[in-house]
């Protein structure tokens, strides 16, 4: 296992708790990408409420489509 994907792991745990063990694979596996997107584009989107005080993703459009990630805070990538 890479070291990104461990240190990515280990913070889709921790930052959903007891709920991970009753997450779905495909919620894991949601988890597990942000996580991994957050630490490659250096973005601090969270998926909280404190998110509405962050700019959006430096992320490109690209990347955020590939990464599937709907945090990024931008028209139709904002999670609602």
């Amino acid at each position: 296992m890479s070291d990104s994907f461990a240190l990515s792991l280990g913070r889709a745990r921790e930052s959903n708790g007891p709920a991970w063990d009753v997450m779905s694979p495909a919620q894991r596996n949601a988890a597990i990408f942000h996580q991994m997107c957050r630490a490659d584009s250096n973005c601090r989107r969270t998926g909280t409420a404190a998110d509405r005080d962050l700019p959006p993703c430096p992320a490109s459009d690209a990347f955020i489509a590939r990464r599937a990630c709907r945090l990024a805070g931008r028209d139709g990538h904002s999670g609602k």
